[in-house]
């Protein structure tokens, strides 16, 4: 078999009844030059069963590597072993639409510009059912120069399972970010798409834009064992992170645009620290916030309301401790 030409990155963990829909979705692709690469991350079950029946080398191979519980260190290892010019992201619980691969591959064909592509996507339920969530209706798609939607969320691009881009692009910005064990596939579109900014200024011959294909060709699984449900607190922590990494790297138009969404990201971490029963971790995270946001309102009207909700807790759970004493 030649090399290919989309390299398709998939980490798993524990992952047997899942794996073999994810994997089925890429043999029924309509483009057929593709390789898939499955990193296990150390599984301990069924799965490892099912990756030996899937081991059909060239076309299918798989690295199994010790466990870490960290998606950046599965994936990167898989795209070490890519061989593809372009990389596409599936998780092993998501499932594409037959043309996705096709219609991603026939944009940056015709847009050699614009390195990198997203999908539509709608949410299924465990069992694969569309769910009546509205997300589809709720997409709006944002392609070009993505920078700014990116950074404040309004880019759409929710999962790894909806990307592709160039190899050789995403080793210009160093693969996933092994430091972040959730919200890397984040991290990685916001450097993508500051990639595009700094080529743009450097040279318009050279700008790595984004394409979009409007369609909902990727199916996100949501279902308790999802690794991104585990992390809420842990998510926005690591997410000021990226947002101070990439500030240390952005041109200083940007810079007013990062602070505002660290100020916004730590009010939001202190709720979510709250609505998990976190009073003390609550309010060390106001007080580490406190020298970066003291000149936003919005981030005071914020810590108000979340104040204001800790104490209404607090106050009922001493009435409910005087009631039952």
């Amino acid at each position: 078999m030649s090399a290919p030409l989309v390299s398709v990155i998939m980490p798993v963990h524990n992952r047997p009844a899942l794996l073999p829909l994810a994997v089925q979705s890429v043999f029924a692709q309509t483009y057929t030059e593709w390789e898939l690469l499955i990193a296990d991350d150390g599984s301990t079950d069924a799965t490892v069963r099912v990756l030996a029946e899937l081991h059909q080398p060239p076309r299918v191979r798989i690295t199994r590597l010790a466990h870490s519980g960290n998606p950046a260190v599965v994936r990167n290892a898989a795209l070490r072993e890519a061989r593809g010019e372009f990389l596409a992201f599936l998780d092993s619980d998501d499932q594409w639409m037959p043309e996705k691969l096709a219609l991603q591959m026939a944009l940056l064909r015709t847009q050699p510009a614009r390195r990198w592509s997203y999908t539509g996507f709608l949410h299924v339920d465990a069992s694969g059912e569309p769910l009546a969530d509205g997300a589809f209706e709720r997409w709006q798609p944002c392609d070009g120069e993505v920078f700014a939607a990116t950074v404040t969320g309004r880019a759409p691009i929710r999962t790894a399972s909806v990307a592709m881009a160039q190899r050789a692009l995403v080793e210009e910005v160093g693969g996933f970010d092994e430091a972040l064990d959730c919200g890397q596939d984040y991290d990685l579109w916001m450097r993508l798409a500051l990639r595009s900014e700094v080529s743009v200024v450097r040279s318009p011959l050279t700008a790595v834009e984004v394409s979009v294909v409007r369609s909902p060709l990727t199916a996100v699984r949501v279902h308790a064992a999802s690794h991104s449900m585990r992390f809420p607190p842990r998510a926005l922590e690591l997410r000021a992170l990226s947002l101070r990494k990439i500030a240390g790297s952005a041109p200083a138009q940007w810079q007013p645009l990062i602070a505002a969404q660290l100020r916004r990201n730590a009010a939001a971490l202190a709720a979510s620290y709250l609505a998990q029963g976190a009073a003390g971790e609550m309010l060390a995270s106001m007080r580490r916030s406190l020298a970066s946001c003291w000149r936003d309102p919005r981030w005071w009207a914020s810590s108000a309301r979340t104040l204001l909700r800790a104490g209404w807790r607090r106050r009922a759970r001493e009435r409910s401790r005087a009631l039952a004493s």
